[in-house]
């Protein structure tokens, strides 16, 4: 009798237990997938300190004059699953951009996630324009809902005691070619910033514009070109031809190289 009760018992449990799988498959998500632009959510430590963003800067002040354009992948992902064939999502180019396509960018003709894949690249190439030089523009991207996804994750309060948001579904772009110093300009070598230096530097060092972009120098080499650049100046001036800011101000690197 007891071995029966066992018996009856276990089968109740396994019988619970085939019920609660098979509610388990049928409360299964099948929805669409959620788009989004990636830098929202997921951090890039060579990217904005490892912090997330929903906006970003491209500037063409420090790329050779022949470099007419540049190429940003814009990482573009989606919750969910990946499936085995290409869907196609939306973007838009939003009311508030003061770019204008084909002036200040382009984009490709088709955009999809790859089959297999939660994440597609977004080429935007971005134009030289001559007014550029001047002027900054703005590029606001939108990604809407279609057949394949939603976009209705749009944004989240990310600092509760400024109340500061992030986009996730919107993202920012602005375009110029303004020459502004450099993340990496260290004004006690290297003195206060100017194009004309800069570019002196670039010709006499054997060193690229872009260098000082992204916190890519040490302070040593820092320090190097300060002491060598006031070497180049001084010499100079003793033989007769003093280098001069575009102001009409004599040239001069850093205090910590005087």
């Amino acid at each position: 009798m007891k071995q029966s009760i066992k018996n009856i018992l276990l089968l109740c449990l396994l019988t619970t237990a085939l019920m609660a799988c098979e509610q388990d498959e049928i409360d299964t998500y099948s929805g669409k997938s959620n788009i989004y632009f990636s830098y929202s959510i997921f951090r890039d430590v060579s990217l904005n300190n490892g912090e997330v963003f929903d906006s970003t800067g491209v500037s063409f002040a420090l790329k050779p004059q022949e470099k007419r354009d540049s190429v940003v992948f814009l990482p573009i992902r989606i919750h969910g699953v990946p499936v085995t064939e290409d869907r196609p999502y939306k973007i838009a180019v939003l009311d508030e951009s003061t770019a204008i396509e084909g002036m200040h960018f382009t984009l490709p003709e088709s955009t999809v996630i790859p089959a297999n894949s939660n994440i597609h690249y977004l080429p935007i190439t971005f134009l030289r324009a001559e007014e550029l030089e001047s002027t900054k523009v703005v590029l606001v991207l939108g990604l809407e809902s279609n057949e394949h996804f939603s976009a209705e994750m749009i944004d989240k309060v990310i600092n509760k005691s400024t109340g500061e948001i992030i986009q996730h579904t919107t993202f920012q772009i602005s375009i110029d070619d303004i020459l502004n110093t450099p993340p990496d300009w260290f004004s006690y070598y290297l003195g206060e910033f100017t194009a004309k230096k800069l570019f002196l530097m670039v010709d006499l060092l054997g060193i690229k514009p872009t260098d000082f972009e992204g916190r890519k120098i040490a302070i040593g080499l820092m320090k190097f070109y300060g002491v060598f650049m006031q070497r180049y100046l001084n010499e100079q001036k003793v033989a007769g031809n003093i280098i001069y800011e575009e102001d009409g101000s004599e040239m001069i690197m850093g205090l910590g190289v005087q």
